[in-house]
């Protein structure tokens, strides 16, 4: 009998240890599977990393007692899809990283509840399309990075909400248009990065209200012309890079009121009266156009 108590105090304790755990890293396991359940005594856990093993895919539930979790780390696995309700009740979440697996497709609402999250990696994997709303609800996101997929397009409200958004990474896709008023509403975000698209027009009024914008990225694209007016309004706009294209012609006035502007690229075998551009600049000393 004393034996049986002892095992049964035995049991308590290590569940109540496992239960004060802030953090646990399994990183180059050789984990190939995770069950439902795993991690069911693990309510305190803060930090998760799974990441740098052979997981090739995640149960639905995996997560469901996790409360408190604030920073999830699954990169460098084989993960190739996300079974919808996934991440329900991690609400405390700030930071996920899931890059480089192969994840073809992000199931509609995804990430519903994940109130507090603020770093949402999903780089270099396969993902071809984002839904509609996928961001909805997600007011704390200051960082998203979707660079190395395979997206072709992006649906129009894609980042309404997103008002605290800082960073936004879409290069080395397949992305051949991007809707007017895509980024409406994002007024914290100071770097986006579009190279390495398919990207042929720029509709006028895209970056309307991005005064806080110091980094612009649009280069190795098929633009071919730039609208009027396009970079009004970027005040704080430091570093803008539109080389590689198939501009031929920049219209008048195109970086008028760019004062903060001290890097230009604009390597473009078709642009024309490339001494004339160079000396509309001249007044701006801090200034370094690269032609």
């Amino acid at each position: 009998i004393l034996d049986q108590l002892n095992q049964i105090d035995c049991k308590k304790i290590i569940q109540e240890e496992l239960s004060s755990i802030l953090g646990l890293y399994l990183v180059h396991r050789n984990l190939t599977q995770l069950k439902e359940g795993d991690f069911s005594n693990l309510n305190s856990l803060k930090w998760l990393d799974l990441s740098n093993n052979q997981i090739r895919a995640l149960p639905k539930g995996l997560f469901s007692c996790l409360n408190f979790l604030r920073w999830l780390h699954l990169s460098n696995n084989q993960i190739r899809a996300l079974p919808k309700g996934l991440f329900s009740g991690l609400s405390s979440l700030q930071g996920f990283y899931l890059y480089n697996n192969q994840i073809r497709a992000l199931p509609k609402g995804l990430f519903s509840g994940l109130d507090s999250l603020r770093w949402l990696h999903l780089s270099n994997n396969q993902i071809r399309a984002l839904p509609k709303g996928l961001f909805s609800g997600l007011s704390s996101l200051q960082g998203v990075y979707l660079y190395d997929n395979q997206i072709r397009a992006l649906p129009k409200g894609l980042f309404s909400g997103l008002g605290s958004l800082q960073e936004l990474n879409l290069s080395n896709n397949q992305i051949r248009a991007l809707p007017k008023g895509l980024f409406s509403g994002l007024g914290s975000l100071k770097e986006l990065y579009l190279s390495n698209n398919q990207i042929r027009a720029l509709p006028k009024g895209l970056f309307s209200g991005l005064g806080s914008l110091k980094e612009l990225s649009l280069f190795n694209n098929q633009i071919h012309h730039i609208p009027e007016g396009l970079f009004s309004g970027l005040d704080s706009l430091r570093w803008l890079h539109l080389s590689n294209n198939q501009i031929r012609a920049l219209p008048k006035g195109l970086f008028s009121g760019l004062s903060s502007l001290k890097e230009l690229y604009l390597f473009n075998r078709k642009l024309k009266n490339k001494t004339k551009v160079n000396m509309k600049f001249q007044p701006n000393k801090k200034l370094k156009p690269y032609f």
